[in-house]
């Protein structure tokens, strides 16, 4: 599933972000955003990090790059 950071970019799973709120920084490890469109899932702690305990809000995090799959 995409879903869409502060700024209203993409963000899919393997997206390094930092969230707004507490500066911590990660790369997304999946999306928990079942049975939510896109805006819905903004709005709802649904995005696991890699490494960070807790969910948090896609329109807090902001992208800081693309996915090391798709960058080719």
């Amino acid at each position: 599933m995409t879903t869409y950071d502060r700024y209203r970019n993409p963000i899919v799973p393997g997206i390094r972000v930092m969230d707004s709120e507490t500066g911590l920084t990660g790369t997304i490890a999946a999306i928990h955003a079942d049975n939510l469109d896109a805006n819905a899932a903004r709005r709802v702690k649904c995005i696991e990090l890699r490494g960070v305990k807790g969910l948090f809000k896609p329109e807090t995090l902001m992208g800081l790059g693309t996915p090391r799959q798709l960058a080719s």
